[in-house]
Protein backbone atom coordinates (compact mmCIF):
# COMPACT_ATOMS: atom_id res chain seq x y z
CA UNK A 1 0.00 0.00 0.00
CA UNK A 2 1.63 3.70 -1.03
CA UNK A 3 2.93 4.99 2.16
CA UNK A 4 2.26 9.00 2.70
CA UNK A 5 5.40 9.19 5.05
CA UNK A 6 7.39 7.14 2.26
CA UNK A 7 6.52 9.68 0.01
CA UNK A 8 7.62 12.44 2.20
CA UNK A 9 11.00 10.82 2.05
CA UNK A 10 10.93 9.69 -1.38
CA UNK A 11 14.73 11.26 -3.06
CA UNK A 12 16.17 10.88 -6.12
CA UNK A 13 19.32 13.51 -6.13
CA UNK A 14 22.41 14.78 -7.99
CA UNK A 15 22.11 12.16 -10.57
CA UNK A 16 24.21 12.98 -13.44
CA UNK A 17 22.93 12.91 -16.96
CA UNK A 18 25.78 13.40 -20.24
CA UNK A 19 23.88 13.85 -23.42
CA UNK A 20 25.44 14.87 -27.01
CA UNK A 21 24.58 16.11 -30.19
CA UNK A 22 23.77 12.60 -31.73
CA UNK A 23 20.82 11.78 -29.29
CA UNK A 24 19.40 14.59 -29.95
CA UNK A 25 19.76 14.23 -33.49
CA UNK A 26 18.16 10.94 -32.80
CA UNK A 27 15.12 12.04 -30.63
CA UNK A 28 14.45 14.58 -33.31
CA UNK A 29 14.11 11.80 -35.53
CA UNK A 30 12.46 9.35 -33.33
CA UNK A 31 9.74 12.01 -33.16
CA UNK A 32 9.39 13.04 -37.01
CA UNK A 33 11.61 15.69 -37.79
CA UNK A 34 13.44 15.13 -40.74
CA UNK A 35 10.74 13.08 -42.46
CA UNK A 36 10.35 15.02 -45.44
CA UNK A 37 14.44 15.45 -46.12
CA UNK A 38 13.50 18.39 -48.51
CA UNK A 39 11.96 20.40 -45.13
CA UNK A 40 14.16 23.42 -44.75
CA UNK A 41 12.06 24.16 -41.49
CA UNK A 42 12.82 20.51 -40.09
CA UNK A 43 15.96 20.46 -41.38
CA UNK A 44 18.18 22.79 -38.24
CA UNK A 45 16.80 19.67 -35.82
CA UNK A 46 18.74 16.72 -37.60
CA UNK A 47 21.80 18.63 -39.32
CA UNK A 48 24.61 20.63 -38.18
CA UNK A 49 25.51 22.59 -41.03
CA UNK A 50 21.92 23.85 -40.75
CA UNK A 51 22.61 25.37 -37.18
CA UNK A 52 21.31 22.30 -35.02
CA UNK A 53 18.66 22.83 -33.00
CA UNK A 54 16.81 21.30 -30.34
CA UNK A 55 13.33 19.88 -29.84
CA UNK A 56 12.19 21.45 -26.69
CA UNK A 57 10.38 17.62 -25.08
CA UNK A 58 13.86 16.17 -25.76
CA UNK A 59 13.23 16.72 -21.83
CA UNK A 60 11.39 14.18 -20.72
CA UNK A 61 13.74 11.92 -21.77
CA UNK A 62 16.83 13.13 -20.29
CA UNK A 63 15.15 12.76 -16.74
CA UNK A 64 13.49 9.33 -17.04
CA UNK A 65 15.54 8.05 -14.00
CA UNK A 66 12.81 9.63 -11.97
CA UNK A 67 10.60 7.17 -12.33
CA UNK A 68 12.71 4.89 -9.95
CA UNK A 69 10.54 7.21 -7.07
CA UNK A 70 7.52 5.17 -8.47
CA UNK A 71 8.86 1.94 -6.51
CA UNK A 72 9.61 3.95 -3.84
CA UNK A 73 6.44 4.55 -2.02
CA UNK A 74 4.73 1.20 -1.96
CA UNK A 75 2.90 1.07 -4.99
CA UNK A 76 1.53 -2.60 -4.98
CA UNK A 77 0.15 -2.89 -8.31
CA UNK A 78 2.93 -1.02 -10.73
CA UNK A 79 1.67 -3.85 -13.95
CA UNK A 80 -1.13 -1.40 -13.52
CA UNK A 81 -0.26 2.13 -13.53
CA UNK A 82 -0.90 4.42 -16.72
CA UNK A 83 1.05 7.11 -17.63
CA UNK A 84 -1.86 9.85 -17.49
CA UNK A 85 -0.27 13.64 -17.81
CA UNK A 86 2.52 14.94 -18.81
CA UNK A 87 3.90 18.77 -18.13
CA UNK A 88 6.86 20.53 -18.69
CA UNK A 89 7.97 24.11 -17.62
CA UNK A 90 11.09 25.22 -19.80
CA UNK A 91 13.13 28.13 -18.05
CA UNK A 92 16.03 28.34 -21.09
CA UNK A 93 16.49 27.10 -24.11
CA UNK A 94 17.47 23.30 -23.99
CA UNK A 95 21.05 23.05 -25.59
CA UNK A 96 21.98 19.99 -28.19
CA UNK A 97 24.04 18.45 -25.65
CA UNK A 98 25.01 18.69 -21.95
CA UNK A 99 26.17 17.24 -18.77
CA UNK A 100 23.02 17.59 -16.79
CA UNK A 101 21.89 17.65 -12.48
CA UNK A 102 18.98 15.72 -11.88
CA UNK A 103 17.31 16.10 -9.07
CA UNK A 104 13.51 14.31 -7.98
CA UNK A 105 11.09 14.26 -5.51
CA UNK A 106 7.28 13.01 -5.39
CA UNK A 107 5.31 16.18 -5.25
CA UNK A 108 1.52 15.15 -5.00
CA UNK A 109 -0.04 11.80 -4.18
CA UNK A 110 -4.15 11.69 -4.64
CA UNK A 111 -6.42 8.90 -3.20
CA UNK A 112 -9.20 8.57 -5.73
CA UNK A 113 -10.73 5.91 -3.77
CA UNK A 114 -11.06 1.97 -2.57
CA UNK A 115 -10.73 0.50 -6.48
CA UNK A 116 -10.42 3.86 -7.99
CA UNK A 117 -7.07 4.49 -8.04
CA UNK A 118 -4.33 6.97 -7.02
CA UNK A 119 -2.36 10.01 -8.88
CA UNK A 120 1.27 10.56 -8.34
CA UNK A 121 3.46 13.46 -9.38
CA UNK A 122 6.72 12.90 -10.10
CA UNK A 123 9.05 15.84 -10.19
CA UNK A 124 11.99 16.27 -12.28
CA UNK A 125 13.80 18.95 -11.21
CA UNK A 126 17.10 19.48 -13.70
CA UNK A 127 19.71 22.12 -14.31
CA UNK A 128 23.03 22.07 -16.25
CA UNK A 129 25.97 21.03 -14.23
CA UNK A 130 28.22 23.95 -12.73
CA UNK A 131 25.18 26.13 -12.71
CA UNK A 132 22.41 26.89 -9.99
CA UNK A 133 19.67 28.11 -12.29
CA UNK A 134 16.95 25.72 -13.39
CA UNK A 135 17.37 24.68 -17.34
CA UNK A 136 14.03 22.62 -16.88
CA UNK A 137 10.96 21.36 -14.19
CA UNK A 138 8.96 18.10 -15.71
CA UNK A 139 6.28 16.55 -14.14
CA UNK A 140 5.14 12.84 -14.70
CA UNK A 141 1.75 11.75 -13.85
CA UNK A 142 0.83 8.57 -13.16
CA UNK A 143 -2.89 6.58 -12.60
CA UNK A 144 -1.98 3.96 -10.32
CA UNK A 145 -4.96 2.21 -10.96
CA UNK A 146 -4.58 -0.60 -8.55
CA UNK A 147 -3.33 1.35 -5.44
CA UNK A 148 -6.78 3.53 -4.35
CA UNK A 149 -7.82 3.62 -0.73
CA UNK A 150 -4.66 4.27 1.25
CA UNK A 151 -5.97 6.96 3.25
CA UNK A 152 -4.12 9.66 1.37
CA UNK A 153 -5.98 13.61 0.05
CA UNK A 154 -8.59 13.65 -2.75
CA UNK A 155 -7.77 14.97 -6.17
CA UNK A 156 -8.64 19.34 -5.54
CA UNK A 157 -10.08 21.29 -8.06
CA UNK A 158 -6.38 22.44 -8.96
CA UNK A 159 -6.69 18.99 -10.66
CA UNK A 160 -9.13 19.97 -12.82
CA UNK A 161 -7.60 19.36 -16.48
CA UNK A 162 -7.34 22.88 -19.22
CA UNK A 163 -10.36 23.03 -21.16
CA UNK A 164 -9.66 23.69 -24.99
CA UNK A 165 -11.65 26.80 -26.46
CA UNK A 166 -15.37 25.30 -28.15
CA UNK A 167 -14.75 27.30 -31.05
CA UNK A 168 -13.38 25.56 -34.67
CA UNK A 169 -9.93 25.71 -34.13
CA UNK A 170 -7.38 28.23 -35.37
CA UNK A 171 -4.84 26.14 -36.78
CA UNK A 172 -5.28 22.31 -37.94
CA UNK A 173 -1.72 20.27 -38.70
CA UNK A 174 -1.73 16.61 -39.78
CA UNK A 175 1.59 14.11 -38.89
CA UNK A 176 1.52 10.91 -40.27
CA UNK A 177 3.93 8.79 -38.84
CA UNK A 178 5.74 5.52 -39.72
CA UNK A 179 5.04 1.78 -38.97
CA UNK A 180 7.98 1.42 -37.53
CA UNK A 181 8.16 4.74 -35.59
CA UNK A 182 7.93 3.23 -31.90
CA UNK A 183 10.99 1.42 -32.44
CA UNK A 184 12.78 4.53 -33.68
CA UNK A 185 11.46 6.18 -30.58
CA UNK A 186 12.69 3.26 -28.37
CA UNK A 187 16.05 4.42 -29.29
CA UNK A 188 15.23 7.46 -26.60
CA UNK A 189 15.39 4.36 -23.50
CA UNK A 190 11.51 3.62 -23.49
CA UNK A 191 11.93 -0.05 -23.83
CA UNK A 192 8.87 -1.16 -22.56
CA UNK A 193 7.65 -4.17 -24.61
CA UNK A 194 4.16 -3.06 -25.80
CA UNK A 195 5.92 -0.28 -27.84
CA UNK A 196 7.79 -3.08 -29.84
CA UNK A 197 6.69 -6.58 -29.00
CA UNK A 198 3.90 -7.92 -31.16
CA UNK A 199 3.26 -10.62 -28.52
CA UNK A 200 3.63 -7.94 -25.66
CA UNK A 201 1.06 -5.47 -27.10
CA UNK A 202 -1.50 -8.70 -28.01
CA UNK A 203 -1.18 -9.54 -24.09
CA UNK A 204 -2.71 -5.91 -23.35
CA UNK A 205 -5.24 -6.67 -25.81
CA UNK A 206 -3.82 -4.31 -28.58
CA UNK A 207 -3.46 -6.19 -32.05
CA UNK A 208 0.03 -4.69 -32.37
CA UNK A 209 2.28 -2.25 -30.52
CA UNK A 210 0.79 0.97 -29.57
CA UNK A 211 3.34 4.20 -29.84
CA UNK A 212 4.61 5.97 -26.69
CA UNK A 213 2.58 8.35 -25.45
CA UNK A 214 5.45 11.36 -25.25
CA UNK A 215 6.31 10.52 -29.10
CA UNK A 216 3.26 11.63 -29.84
CA UNK A 217 3.03 14.80 -27.29
CA UNK A 218 6.95 15.44 -28.74
CA UNK A 219 4.53 15.55 -32.65
CA UNK A 220 2.29 18.11 -31.01
CA UNK A 221 5.02 20.19 -29.91
CA UNK A 222 6.07 20.14 -33.88
CA UNK A 223 2.74 20.96 -34.76
CA UNK A 224 2.65 23.99 -32.88
CA UNK A 225 6.71 25.06 -33.45
CA UNK A 226 5.47 25.09 -37.26
CA UNK A 227 2.10 26.77 -36.22
CA UNK A 228 3.18 29.45 -34.33
CA UNK A 229 6.87 29.38 -33.00
CA UNK A 230 8.87 29.64 -37.30
CA UNK A 231 10.15 26.28 -35.35
CA UNK A 232 12.11 28.69 -33.26
CA UNK A 233 12.64 26.44 -29.72
CA UNK A 234 12.94 29.11 -27.18
CA UNK A 235 9.70 29.94 -27.95
CA UNK A 236 8.10 27.26 -26.11
CA UNK A 237 8.17 27.77 -22.61
CA UNK A 238 4.94 25.11 -21.24
CA UNK A 239 4.03 22.03 -22.61
CA UNK A 240 1.01 20.15 -20.96
CA UNK A 241 -1.17 17.37 -22.03
CA UNK A 242 -2.92 14.55 -20.81
CA UNK A 243 -3.58 10.95 -22.34
CA UNK A 244 -6.22 10.14 -23.70
CA UNK A 245 -6.03 7.00 -25.75
CA UNK A 246 -3.53 4.74 -27.25
CA UNK A 247 -2.20 5.78 -31.08
CA UNK A 248 -0.64 3.32 -33.14
CA UNK A 249 2.28 3.77 -35.78
CA UNK A 250 1.26 4.33 -39.02
CA UNK A 251 -1.67 6.45 -38.29
CA UNK A 252 -1.67 10.25 -38.89
CA UNK A 253 -1.94 12.78 -36.21
CA UNK A 254 -4.74 15.61 -36.53
CA UNK A 255 -3.94 18.18 -34.22
CA UNK A 256 -6.31 20.92 -33.66
CA UNK A 257 -4.89 24.54 -32.04
CA UNK A 258 -6.15 27.36 -30.58
CA UNK A 259 -4.13 30.73 -29.89
CA UNK A 260 -5.28 33.34 -27.39
CA UNK A 261 -2.32 35.60 -26.74
CA UNK A 262 0.47 33.69 -25.39
CA UNK A 263 -1.12 30.46 -24.31
CA UNK A 264 -2.11 27.59 -27.46
CA UNK A 265 -4.14 24.91 -26.65
CA UNK A 266 -4.43 21.54 -28.60
CA UNK A 267 -5.91 18.53 -28.58
CA UNK A 268 -4.79 15.65 -31.49
CA UNK A 269 -6.68 12.43 -32.76
CA UNK A 270 -5.80 9.68 -34.64
CA UNK A 271 -7.44 10.83 -38.36
CA UNK A 272 -7.57 7.33 -39.02
CA UNK A 273 -9.93 5.93 -36.03
CA UNK A 274 -11.03 9.74 -35.21
CA UNK A 275 -10.35 8.99 -31.29
CA UNK A 276 -8.91 12.10 -29.58
CA UNK A 277 -5.23 10.48 -27.82
CA UNK A 278 -4.03 13.63 -26.75
CA UNK A 279 -6.80 16.22 -24.77
CA UNK A 280 -6.59 19.39 -22.56
CA UNK A 281 -3.25 20.54 -24.17
CA UNK A 282 -1.31 23.67 -23.10
CA UNK A 283 1.60 25.15 -24.58
CA UNK A 284 2.47 28.40 -22.89
CA UNK A 285 4.63 30.50 -25.78
CA UNK A 286 7.44 33.12 -24.84
CA UNK A 287 5.95 36.63 -24.26
CA UNK A 288 8.81 38.33 -26.85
Amino acid sequence: MIDVERVKAARFEGHTRLYTDQESKIYALSVGFGANPLDMDELPFIDFEAGLRTAPTIAVVLCNEVSDLFGMIGVEKPELALHGEQRLTIYKPIPSNAQLVVDGHIGSVFDRGAGKGALIDIIADVRVKGENTPLFSTTFVSFARGDGGFGGPPPDAARLPHAVPEREPDTVRELPTHPSQALWYSLNGDLNPIHISPSAAQAMGFDRPILHGLCTYAMACRAVLGAYCDYRPELIRAFNVRFSAPFFPGETLHVDMWRDGDLVSFQARSKERGVVVLSNGLCRLANL
